[in-house]
């Protein structure tokens, strides 16, 4: 199969123009539980460069136990608090954090979304014949 530069960088204005307003259209503000924690590590992570999560409660005489409960989303390890959830988005979203702020949360699985369907299309482009439809 030939590539087309022309039709893909169409497809990729296209796709950018619609990653770009998904992300302004996106509600502020955070939709779920795990969504904040993952702001948290992401943050975190920006800002320290630590998986330990600098909880403002330890100013005040509070430990990592009476934070991180029974079954939450924290666990206290030796006194310190840690996320339970999987380090690898917060990670890759905090790259992105001096950028977009804490919109970040937000930014990151649209770029994930416009990537991934970057691909796929490319892929197809590449796979199919021209004269399937």
């Amino acid at each position: 199969m030939e590539r087309r530069f022309g039709e893909n960088l169409f497809l990729v204005v296209i796709l950018a123009v619609l990653a770009g307003g998904m992300y302004i259209l996106a509600p502020t503000g955070l939709q779920s539980n795990e969504e904040g924690v993952y702001q948290v590590q992401m943050k975190n992570l920006a800002l320290t460069g630590f998986s330990e999560i600098d909880w403002p409660g330890f100013a005040f005489g509070f430990e990592a136990k009476d934070l991180a409960g029974q079954q939450g989303f924290f666990e206290s390890r030796n006194g310190r608090l840690y996320a339970v959830t999987s380090p690898l988005f917060p990670f890759i979203a905090s790259l992105f954090y001096p950028l977009f702020g804490d919109r970040t949360v937000d930014f990151t699985p649209i770029l994930f979304l416009f990537l991934s369907t970057l691909v796929l299309c490319l892929i197809l482009d590449r796979v199919m014949p021209r004269e399937f439809f």
